[in-house]
This record gives C-alpha cells, structure tokens and sequence, in this order.
C-alpha cells in the first residue's frame, strides 16, 4: 500500500474507496483516505469530500441522507455509509 502526502486537490469517492476517517491535527480535521491499494491524506474533512462527490455524480448530500435512512440495513451503493461514522466522531 503507498502513502501519499497530504493532497491540496479534492478527492473524489469512486469505487475503489474504502473508507474515509476524520484526523485531527490540533484544531485542524483532515482526511485519512484508505483505497483498495493506496492511502491518501486530505486537507478536506470527510464531510467536505463526501458531500462534493455525491455532488459531482449528480445527486446531493441531503438528498442520499434521506433516501438512505429507510434502508440503512441493506446493502446498497450509496456515499451515505460514512455520515454515521462522521456524526458520531466530529460532533460529540
């Protein structure tokens, strides 16, 4: 797995991501992006980047949260499987 260094360009969620962790440095949030064969670092908090990619492939961040929620439980392509991490983690 290569690591790279903390990007200035926004990362875009694409299918080969598989998880997306806020880290803290001070009162800074950024982004520790894990891909199926890379690690990448963002200046970009997760919310920024998933609410951008839902966003570019045509849809908006409300929009996914609230077609989510009913099925929460099934397995389905969606960008919202991160919200619930982000709410618990940056907003306690």
């Amino acid at each position: 797995m290569k690591k790279e260094q903390i990007s200035t360009q926004f990362y875009e969620v694409n299918p080969h991501t598989m998880i997306i962790f806020p880290k803290k440095s001070g009162s800074i949030v950024y982004s520790e992006i894990y891909e199926v064969d890379s690690h990448y670092t963002s200046k970009f908090t997760p919310f920024e980047l998933i609410k951008t990619s839902c966003n570019f492939f045509g849809s908006s961040y409300e929009g996914r949260r609230i077609n989510e929620i009913p099925k929460k439980n099934i397995l389905s392509k969606g960008c919202l499987y991160f919200y619930y991490y982000i709410e618990e983690t940056l907003f306690m």
